[in-house]
């Protein structure tokens, strides 16, 4: 499981950009209070993830029963399983998060966070705002 959060993690999506601070942020805190405090901004955030990335990959599943062309049902099919990675990878971080939280397991080894690059942030919300516009156009196109 850890592979493919790593898999899907190597893709420009911007929602990573709010995530991986928190995360971070949770495994460095010293205080119970901060602890506490980081956890449950992390959790709501990825709760929050979860429920529109669930709700963008049933649309994506449904708009594969319109009648489009067959291109048009491959980028509804990409844009599903590309949802679905990532709500599977989502669950899977609160997994972490909620194992950290609750039993202290420290990571192995301590990390550094560094923020994106200025490009790489820009092109991570160029990526994520372009396939949404996609499938948001082909979606209704088709509908």
């Amino acid at each position: 499981m850890k592979k493919f959060a790593k898999f899907v993690g190597k893709f420009p999506f911007a929602g990573k950009m709010s995530i991986r601070p928190l995360i971070f942020n949770l495994y460095q805190t010293t205080s119970e209070t901060e602890r506490r405090h980081t956890f449950l901004c992390l959790m709501g955030l990825l709760v929050v993830f979860i429920f529109f990335h669930a709700l963008q990959a049933r649309m994506g599943i449904q708009a594969l029963k319109f009648e489009s062309p067959n291109w048009a049902k491959l980028i509804f099919a990409l844009y599903a399983i590309i949802n679905i990675s990532v709500v599977i990878t989502q669950i899977y971080l609160c997994y972490r998060a909620i194992r950290f939280y609750v039993l202290a397991v420290f990571p192995q080894r301590k990390r550094g966070y560094n923020d994106y690059p200025a490009k790489e942030s820009i092109k991570m919300v160029i990526v994520t705002l372009s396939g949404q516009f996609i499938f948001l156009s082909f979606y209704f196109l088709y509908q």
